[in-house]
């Protein structure tokens, strides 16, 4: 096709816009189909070689691929076993625990049981009452029911004795801080469940004086009263909530740490027994029913809610997994 343009000066010019055949169009013309035939045909063939070289492996060499994975053996210390922490995966993961091997799936449910046994109980370093005590019987109750049902003999025994040490670590640094020079004893005949006051530290003890010191208006009296209270709370301290008569302590952990938590008639009798011991401990602290409030009375129900609680959340734990019979020795 021809076109007339005006060229400069008013004349006009003749321009060719006919298409030019390079030969590029009719060329890839020809080739596009070739090459989809030939990586179609490619596909196609790799298909075939694919489904053909495909089969079902057999269950021995699936078992024989599996063995391929190396083995992995951690030796760690007993006391590892209470800590509550689990990073380790995979199924050819063991643990050396002083002679006694675990398998992973071993492992990773123990730790489950003893995250929930150690949830039980308060932290190292705190005030222990009677009722910490029935609970550490609880938790040491819930272990050791899960070792003996889901875990060999030498693995229940190494279980039983890393918990043991827990315990009494606990008990240690109780003793330990009460030893303190902010704690004193107290004397006095009439107490018995507890005897153990906590002194008031000296700088919020003159910040105390400075202020009644500088209270206006207040007779001369009621001032020596309250800095004589200051003084003897300096001296001797306030009560603590930690449990003195440590043989009853103990007698209660140890009859929580031994009761069948399958057996609710039995578990019921000891708790009614525990209030009638602890009733004793809560009126000498002060706990009384009266009228308008049942303190006491309050404070019981707290107890036994408490308790049950934590036992029906130990058989819980106890019966999540299957029972396992696995003897592992070196």
């Amino acid at each position: 096709m021809r076109t007339e343009g005006r060229r400069e000066g008013g004349d006009y010019m003749k321009v060719d816009t006919t298409p030019i055949n390079t030969g590029l169009v009719r060329q890839n013309d020809i080739n596009i189909p070739q090459i989809k035939a030939k990586f179609s045909s490619s596909r196609s063939e790799k298909g075939e070689s694919l489904a053909n070289n495909m089969r079902l492996l057999s269950d021995d060499e699936i078992s024989y691929r599996r063995n391929e994975v190396k083995s992995i053996q951690l030796n760690v210390s007993s006391s590892e076993l209470i800590n509550s922490q689990y990073s380790q995966t995979g199924s050819n993961v063991t643990y050396n625990v002083d002679g006694v091997l675990f398998t992973n799936e071993e492992m990773s449910d123990l730790k489950s049981v003893i995250k929930n046994a150690l949830d039980f109980i308060l932290t190292k370093g705190s005030d222990l009452d009677y009722i910490d005590y029935a609970s550490m019987g609880i938790a040491k109750n819930t272990v050791s029911t899960y070792s003996s049902e889901h875990l060999s003999k030498e693995q229940a025994s190494i279980v039983g004795r890393s918990f043991d040490n827990y315990i009494n670590s606990m008990l240690d640094v109780q003793q330990k801080r009460l030893s303190g020079d902010e704690y004193s004893s107290i004397e006095e005949e009439n107490e018995r469940y507890y005897k153990t006051a906590r002194k008031l530290e000296i700088n919020p003890a003159n910040a105390l004086i400075s202020q009644v010191k500088g209270i206006p208006n207040m007779s001369e009296e009621g001032r020596k009263v309250l800095l004589k209270n200051i003084n003897t709370a300096v001296n001797q301290g306030g009560k603590t909530s930690s449990a003195s008569d440590m043989e009853l302590a103990l007698k209660i952990k140890d009859e929580f740490s031994k009761i069948d938590l399958k057996d609710d008639e039995s578990i019921s009798k000891l708790i009614s027994n525990y209030e009638g011991i602890v009733t004793s401990a809560y009126q000498e602290w002060g706990l009384k029913d009266y009228d308008f409030t049942q303190t006491l009375s309050r404070r019981l129900l707290q107890d036994r809610e408490l308790l049950l609680g934590q036992m029906m959340n130990a058989k819980a734990v106890i019966n999540r997994t299957e029972r396992k019979n696995v003897n592992i020795f070196l």
